[in-house]
């Protein structure tokens, strides 16, 4: 009590002392034949002292000048500090009412974090001095040390920017690629063996299926894309109840698809899609000469024109392609083939118009396991045609794989595609482990 009784006589006094000095006081000038009694100077310096104190405290409440986003704001983002120069500045009777710009942000800086000291003191967990100790915090940074003398400009001049370059070196420009090429072959073989007393009997075989895949993809960056795909698979095993051959094929399919297409929004495109397929080698009932099938017999050929969609579903990659309008050509080379593929007697082929759709779509399930699908769907109101073509491939290693190949298909175009119950359904499926190379 007693401290705080000195401080404020202390006070008075000063202000009394300033009153007699200064002009802009309530009190300006004492003159000597002027009767004040001293009681009186107190009381307006007093007043004055009050007055002086409610003005800072109307401060710390009221909304001051708008802050720019520059440095002088680096305490209100940093962590929740008690600075002791926040205490000086509100306290400081200079800044009170000063119109310089950078003194009006300091002073609104100060208040905001007085604001933050007096509401939520609990939120300030270290000092200025810790940042100091810690090396945060550096004093040797003035006005001076943020001063610039001239500009960049003036200064490329001085700048020597004269280098040795060797005169036989040779600038060449490469074009980006636009092709991306890929291919993959898989070689695969199984063996059956069963013993002459084997007690539920058995024939042994041996097989072998290989399968190759290249792909030649362009695309400039801008709005043109073309995709061409080329598959075959070809397998053979042995049979020994055929008397005429030792081998009979059991995968037998070569197909080319190239696909063109300009972009017309993001990822849809207008495009041509041009499929062919047909066998490799032919293939003949058992223990007979009788042909079934042979390259070019038949021949399938589907020109579509359409919207292509690509997508992407997480990992799930897919392109779809829709054309209201597509032409397919069945073509047939052996004469005594034809009418085994809804052809007329004495013709090689057939033409036909309708809608087509196709998709195609990869997943790769887990880190060595992936799913490749297509579907394509063809119908002219005469016949449709539906194939569903699946394919899991197993990574052992780099060089070692198993496949799964799951083949349904619908096809209502020839008699003898009915099964055994009437229907126009088929299904091939193989499983196999073997080499697998990808390059």
């Amino acid at each position: 009590m007693k401290i705080f009784c000195a401080f404020l006589i202390l006070g008075l006094l000063h202000t009394a002392v300033s009153a007699q000095t200064r002009n802009d006081s309530l009190v300006t000038e004492i003159l000597p034949d002027m009767e004040v009694p001293d009681s009186m100077q107190i009381v307006h310096a007093y007043m004055q002292q009050i007055d002086s104190l409610a003005a800072v405290r109307d401060s710390l409440n009221a909304v001051g000048v708008q802050p720019t986003f520059d440095a002088y704001y680096y305490r209100l983002v940093l962590p929740s500090t008690l600075y002791m120069g926040v205490l000086r500045d509100l306290m400081s009777t200079t800044t009170a009412h000063t119109q310089d710009e950078k003194l009006l942000r300091l002073r609104t800086i100060s208040r905001t974090m007085a604001r933050l000291y007096t509401q939520n003191p609990w939120l300030v967990a270290q000092t200025d001095e810790d940042l100091r100790n810690a090396g945060e915090l550096r004093n040797d940074i003035t006005s001076n040390t943020l001063t610039h003398d001239g500009r960049l400009s003036e200064k490329v001049n001085e700048v020597d920017l004269s280098s040795d370059v060797d005169e036989n070196v040779v600038v060449v420009t490469r074009r980006p690629k636009f092709w991306k090429v890929a291919a993959n072959t898989s070689l695969k073989f199984t063996q059956n063996y069963y013993s002459d007393n084997w007690f539920q009997g058995g024939v042994n075989t041996y097989s072998g299926l290989n399968t190759f895949n290249i792909s030649a993809n362009f695309n400039n960056q801008r709005k043109i894309i073309w995709d061409n795909n080329l598959s075959a698979q070809l397998g053979f095993q042995t049979a020994k109840n055929d008397t005429r051959r030792a081998f009979r094929p059991t995968s037998n399919s070569v197909r080319l698809v190239t696909k063109f297409g300009y972009q017309a929004w993001k990822k849809i495109y207008y495009s041509t899609q041009v499929q062919m397929s047909s066998q490799i080698v032919p293939n003949y009932n058992s223990g007979t000469d009788v042909c079934n099938t042979d390259f070019l017999s038949p021949l399938d050929m589907t020109v579509s024109v359409g919207m292509n969609f690509n997508f992407n579903i997480k990992k799930f990659t897919a392109s779809l392609v829709v054309a209201p309008m597509a032409y397919t050509l069945r073509y047939v080379d052996r004469d005594a083939l034809v009418t085994n593929y809804g052809i007329r007697p004495g013709h090689n082929s057939y033409h036909r118009w309708g809608p087509n759709v196709t998709f195609n779509g990869s997943w790769p399930i887990a880190k060595n396991v992936s799913w490749s699908t297509r579907i394509y769907w063809f119908s002219n109101l005469s016949y449709t045609s539906i194939d569903w073509e699946n394919t899991f491939n197993f990574k052992v290693n780099r060089l070692i794989s198993a496949t799964l190949y799951v083949y349904p298909k619908f096809d209502d175009s020839a008699i003898r595609y009915k099964n055994k119950n009437g229907k126009y359904i088929m299904l091939k499926e193989w499983l196999s482990l073997g080499l697998d190379y990808s390059f």
